[in-house]
C-alpha cells in the first residue's frame, strides 16, 4: 500500500508542476500576442492620423 501511495503522490506532484508550467507558458505567449496586436493597432492609428 505504501508504494502505491508514494507512486500516486509522485504522479500528482508531476501533474501539478506540469500544469503550473504550462499555464505560465500559455499566459506569457498570450501576453506577447496582445503586445504585438496593440503595437500594430497604434501604428495603424498613427498612419491614419498622418494621412
Amino acid at each position: 500500500m505504501n508504494t502505491v501511495l508514494i507512486i500516486v503522490c509522485i504522479l500528482f506532484c508531476i501533474g501539478v508542476v506540469v500544469g503550473i508550467v504550462g499555464h505560465l507558458g500559455y499566459g506569457i505567449t498570450r501576453d506577447k500576442a496582445w503586445r504585438v496586436r496593440i503595437q500594430r493597432h497604434h501604428r495603424a492609428r498613427r498612419r491614419a492620423g498622418a494621412s
